[in-house]
């Protein structure tokens, strides 16, 4: 007879609400008293767990039971940040003691050379120095050449030279560029108009502080100073790039096949109730793992499977799910066997159930 045609009340020390489930198949790994909503038929069904076998509610008026819907699109979150076994490098040399004029007349290209050994496959974010002094007009472009033919790789952004600042201050300038590889690269501000007594400038460090590159400067031919270099933040693709909410960005290990590679998500808290994610896979099938779990932990040492997957998924957005977890602070996707040239992950969502979001847990 079911429990609820006994006509008893059904306390939350018979049934284990705090793991109500779901979804359109049973959950695993079962226990006495769960209570699972399958919403594969119409109307849904209830049924409960008892001694091995599922077991419907028949007595329940299943024809007005409403599960609580499953995520939309907008009940995802973006954690709130990203750390990985590994990425690519990023390039960073922020002492600038000297300042370099950019005017027409003078040098028009000033920046930073880097070899091609420290060169990331996907570029995200440079930074510069960037300040005026006089009045100069005009625009001034931030673009990454080749060494070996001049050729611009790279338009990262141009600038109202008008609206810079008199003081030297850091600006950033981000996206999303593919570089060419086995190449040195000039990553570079370019401005050819003005005279020396209205132009923008830079700042450099006057000592070879970095193995990685040199300062480098045009203007009627390319001059590289091996015991100077540029203040500049270079960034390639790292962790972030799976939550930066850019579907075309992405986190790729170093190298791509690294073995046992991970990438780790915090979601800024201990949080209740979070059941799911998302991931965007890349459209490219030679960088979607053929095998992986995802991992839930509250300290980040100790890590739960809460799904684990053995065939490769397909591109694009894929929705996993799993039994709310009481407590989770870091979600993790670990790579058993990368794809064919390895892993990418372009964007990672969680998502919280909303009855415990809201409070509620069936008890």
């Amino acid at each position: 007879m079911s429990l609820w045609e006994t006509g008893e009340i059904i306390t939350k020390d018979k049934l284990n609400l705090k793991t109500l489930y779901i979804g359109s198949s049973a959950p695993p790994n079962p226990v006495n008293g769960m209570v699972w909503v399958d919403v594969s038929t119409t109307p849904h069904l209830i049924k409960i767990y008892r001694d091995g076998s599922w077991d419907v509610a028949r007595g329940a008026p299943t024809d007005r039971v409403t599960a609580p819907p499953l995520p939309e699109a907008s009940d995802y979150q973006t954690p709130t940040a990203a750390s990985a076994s590994s990425s690519a490098p990023t390039l960073l040399q922020e002492i600038g003691n000297t300042g370099r004029v950019i005017h027409s007349g003078g040098a028009t290209r000033v920046g930073q050379r880097v070899y091609a050994a420290y060169i990331g496959e996907w570029l995200r974010r440079v930074d510069f120095i960037l300040y005026k002094y006089g009045s100069p007009t005009g625009t001034a472009y931030i673009r990454v050449r080749r060494v070996d033919n001049d050729q611009i790789v790279a338009e990262l952004a141009s600038i109202n030279v008008t609206t810079l600042p008199t003081t030297p201050t850091w600006f950033s300038f981000t996206g999303f560029w593919s570089l060419p590889s086995s190449v040195d690269l000039r990553f570079l501000v370019e401005y050819s108009g003005g005279d020396a007594n209205n132009y923008i400038a830079t700042r450099q460090y006057n000592v070879d502080a970095v193995a990685w590159g040199c300062a480098t400067r045009y203007d009627t031919a390319w001059t590289d100073e091996t015991n100077v270099d540029a203040a500049t933040r270079i960034y390639f693709t790292d962790a972030v790039c799976a939550i930066d909410d850019i579907v075309d960005s992405f986190w790729q290990p170093e190298p791509p096949n690294e073995e046992g590679a991970w990438i780790r998500f915090d979601l800024g808290s201990v949080l209740a109730g979070v059941a799911g994610c998302r991931i965007y896979w890349p459209s490219d099938a030679n960088y979607r793992p053929q095998a992986y779990k995802i991992q839930a932990s509250v300290d980040g040492s100790t890590w739960d499977d809460v799904v684990v997957e053995n065939t490769q998924p397909p591109a694009g957005w894929v929705e996993y799910s799993w039994i709310a977890r009481a407590q989770t602070r870091y979600l993790r996707i670990l790579i058993l066997q990368h794809g064919s040239s390895g892993t990418r992950v372009n964007e990672f969502d969680y998502y919280q159930s909303s009855i415990w979001r809201h409070g509620h847990r069936g008890d």
